[in-house]
């Protein structure tokens, strides 16, 4: 199975650092469902938690599958979290709304950015990816499908 690279980033790196990262109002909620009684626990809840679980599941067969320990039928697993869990909605489900709203303010931002000078800002982020905050990983991926798009336009004007 391989990953799609976004720009140089591959999206089993972002998917690596997203569920590797859990913000503190998730934590304060998980600490919150885990110390509720089983009988307290709401339908609601307990998806919730399935959720959770399945996430910490996706998150040790990428690490897995990253050091190539990883059966056929656990990569069959990462293939379907993948395939029906959208990164973007994970991303945007794991920021504040402080944090959102700083991220869109770049975004408009850069995306007024030329096509090579957006390249060199997608760069920089890119060169210490793992550092980077979450808002400007977020950032770097919205940047990078800009940048694709505009890619694929300026490759179709200069093919007519």
């Amino acid at each position: 199975m391989d990953f799609e690279v976004i720009d140089g980033v591959s999206l089993d790196r972002e998917w690596i650092k997203w569920l590797s990262y859990v913000p503190e109002f998730k934590k304060e909620r998980l600490d919150m469902l885990n110390n509720k009684m089983v009988k307290d626990v709401s339908l609601e809840e307990l998806k919730e938690i399935r959720k959770y679980k399945k996430q910490i599941r996706a998150l040790e067969l990428l690490e897995k599958y990253n050091n190539e320990e990883i059966s056929k039928e656990e990569q069959l697993k990462v293939y379907y979290f993948l395939r029906y869990v959208d990164i973007m909605e994970f991303m945007l489900s794991n920021l504040s709304f402080d944090e959102v709203l700083s991220a869109r303010d770049k975004i408009r931002y850069y995306s007024e950015y030329a096509y090579s000078e957006l390249k060199s800002e997608i760069n920089k982020l890119k060169e210490d990816y793992d550092n980077l905050s979450m808002v400007d990983s977020y950032l770097l991926h919205e940047l990078s499908i800009i940048y694709n798009k505009k890619n694929n336009l300026d490759n179709k004007v200069v093919k007519k």
